[in-house]
């Protein structure tokens, strides 16, 4: 269903896995439609810190730096109990 930000959440998580096994333009192609699912996740839950940082995490990972800020930053304003953690990964 694609209202379900839970489904949006998982496959950008596939994505990134399957990212992380291999290399060029397909590695470029699976980030990005990771991305894509995470924007789709968090425009559907806005309040869950955990897509933020994870979206935050494959921006990084993407090498979207200043994006990966933005993301973590909101996680630990969406969250501030949990702050210590978005901004470890922030570091």
């Amino acid at each position: 269903d694609a209202t379900q930000h839970v489904v949006w959440g998982n496959l950008a998580e596939a994505y990134g896995a399957k990212a992380g096994k291999v290399t060029g333009a397909e590695k470029d192609e699976l980030y990005q439609k990771g991305i894509e699912a995470f924007q789709k996740a968090v425009e559907l839950k806005p309040d869950d810190a955990a897509y933020h940082n994870n979206f935050g995490l494959m921006l990084a990972r993407a090498k979207k730096i200043p994006e990966a800020q933005a993301e973590l930053t909101k996680a630990a304003q969406v969250d501030p109990a949990s702050a210590g953690k978005y901004y470890y990964n922030l570091g």
